[in-house]
């Protein structure tokens, strides 16, 4: 039935549908199903209008299977949209029988939920893997792989959020309800189900999941505040020191070169003695904001390692690239002007560059060295008459 179109037909007789799988008028399948009435109210609003006859109501409903496979998959998979700020969120809905995946589409879609749906826990388990699902509905007994196994499989993974799972089963004693529980599922709800209970417990899974959202942003948040050099935006000294090795460990892994350059506002102490602290914040913001609008974005960072002092980390560049780095910085901060109580004063800096020598260099303590050598480096530039670069 891939590639096909079919055609289902129903009668509906109190809270019992029957429906009839039909195929060039060849009747391939039929199903007795078990519904609440306020779902066959929604099955009769499909595009091919409801007609009574005698004490049933007939429900026409054409579907075409255009990716699920199986016999009388109705669902063709879409790829879902990102989770947005009006609650809704992508969901994996997995059934092995037609018929239950029409009426889980119908209920979805009907509220504005982007849903994919599956045949059985395998192919879900390989569409989560290639897209991930913050909502998850699952049949409990399904061919391949049943509701229990897809609840661990997507357990055992490393997420970048949190999975809400909803089993959904006729399999409803104590007994199966812990084993669902303790499987990893989340909730549970029983076959036949009520549309108006579905929707209020992904509903449920829609809080916890902003919650944890939430949180992840709150965190990352104050990741961010622990790095970050409140002043000047950029990185910190205890940033400098644990990012700076990892830079180092890449370089040797790889046999790539890896400088740093120490630099220094000359007579910083003038500009506060003359103009006041404040004045002296403005000139470290506008100084740091020089540099790091003048290297390569996502490659280079910089970080503030004392007072007026700053460190430059240049991965992938030798001594004499870091050399000329540092030299443009230089006039680039010599040129620039900054306005303070409405006067222009301008600044000057020294420059001292270190960089890796992969034959001869200690891994082990490169980090420490390499900022002790540029160090070193900055002060022979300040006997040297400051404003210059030395390497």
């Amino acid at each position: 039935m891939i590639g096909k179109k079919f055609d289902l037909f129903g009668w509906l007789y109190g809270t019992r549908v029957i429906l009839t799988q039909r195929h060039n008028d060849t009747k391939v399948a039929k199903w007795s199903l078990c519904v609440f009435v306020p779902l066959c109210d929604d099955l009769k609003e499909r595009p091919h209008r409801s007609k009574k006859f005698g004490g049933g109501v007939k429900i026409n409903s054409t579907c075409e299977n255009r990716v699920c496979s199986g016999e009388g998959s109705g669902v063709g998979v879409q790829r879902p949209m990102s989770p947005t700020g009006d609650g809704k969120f992508p969901i994996l809905a997995v059934d092995d029988h037609p018929v239950s995946r029409l009426l889980l589409e119908k209920v979805l879609r009907k509220v504005g939920h982007e849903v994919v749906f599956a045949v059985n826990g395998r192919e879900a388990f390989e569409l989560f893997q290639k897209q991930f699902f913050p909502i998850v509905l699952s049949d409990w007994l399904m061919p391949e792989m049943d509701g229990l196994e897809l609840c661990r499989a997507i357990r055992s993974m490393s997420c970048p959020g949190y999975v809400f799972i909803i089993l959904l089963t006729c399999k409803n004693s104590k007994k199966d309800i812990v084993a669902g529980l303790e499987a990893g599922a989340d909730d549970y709800l029983s076959k036949p189900f009520n549309p108006g209970e579905l929707r209020a417990r992904i509903n449920t899974g829609i809080r916890i999941l902003d919650l944890e959202r939430s949180l992840r942003e709150a965190n990352e948040q104050i990741r961010k505040f622990s790095i970050t050099d409140p002043l000047t935006g950029c990185f910190n000294r205890g940033y400098l020191d644990q990012a700076l090795s990892r830079e180092i460990k890449r370089s040797f892994r790889y046999g790539r070169p890896l400088s740093v350059v120490l630099c220094d506002i000359d007579h910083f102490k003038r500009v506060n003695d003359s103009y006041g602290h404040p004045a002296g914040d403005r000139v470290l913001k506008e100084f740091a904001s020089c540099i790091a609008s003048s290297v390569r974005q996502n490659v280079d960072w910089l970080a503030r390692y004392g007072g007026e002092e700053f460190v430059l980390v240049l991965p992938e560049t030798g001594l004499d690239g870091a050399r000329s780095v540092a030299e443009r910085l230089r006039r680039k901060i010599s040129d620039h002007s900054i306005r303070i109580e409405n006067r222009e004063i301008r600044i000057t800096s020294s420059f001292g560059v270190s960089s890796i020598d992969l034959k001869s260099a200690d891994e082990g303590n490169l980090a420490l060295f390499m900022i002790e050598k540029a160090d070193r480096m900055l002060y022979r530039a300040k006997l040297s008459g400051r404003n210059r670069v030395e390497s």
